[in-house]
């Protein structure tokens, strides 16, 4: 990945629990490490970012709602996002027009989806974003679904990736 490679290893036992789909900017006590991380998307401009699950068992949904609320309280004004791991292929073009329409209301719109590997929609989206992320879980995710699924985004578009640590044990 380019220099401005994105990487964080976070326990995923400190990820919130999933709430609303709107964030609006509320002063919140974020782990650290989350803060930085979307700092560390702040790097390149861009409205909507592709939280994209590489392997199974990766909490797309929950990462996306977490970046969330440190967006909305960083930039202090409303992150949406949008769970779309479960769209289909003929749901992406009236996904994408409610999405582009709803983007008007918010500065920043999350997409979080499932693994573009086996899932067309997932990639259909990814490629529509702005930017992406990947979330994979060390010890669990393949570094070559990792590789294969840069690819397919598109290298310009992957800002970099998340890295969950499955328990305590591994901090």
């Amino acid at each position: 990945m380019s220099s401005a490679v994105l990487e964080a290893e976070i326990d995923r036992e400190r990820l919130e629990a999933p709430s609303t789909a709107r964030f609006a900017p509320v002063e919140a006590a974020l782990p650290i490490e989350w803060q930085k991380l979307w700092l560390a998307t702040q790097l390149r401009p861009w409205r909507s970012l592709a939280v994209v699950r590489v392997g199974e068992g990766v909490p797309t949904v929950r990462i996306a709602r977490t970046l969330a609320g440190a967006g909305a309280c960083h930039l202090g004004l409303v992150v949406e996002l949008v769970d779309a791991t479960s769209i289909t292929l003929g749901q992406v073009r009236v996904s994408t027009e409610v999405w582009i329409e709803r983007r008007g209301g918010a500065e920043r719109i999350l997409l979080a989806l499932g693994p573009v590997l086996t899932s067309p929609a997932s990639l259909a989206l990814a490629q529509v974003a702005d930017a992406a992320i990947l979330c994979v879980t060390l010890g669990e995710s393949s570094i070559a679904e990792a590789q294969r699924t840069i690819e397919e985004i598109g290298h310009a578009r992957v800002l970099g990736s998340v890295c969950l640590r499955r328990g305590e044990e591994d901090r």
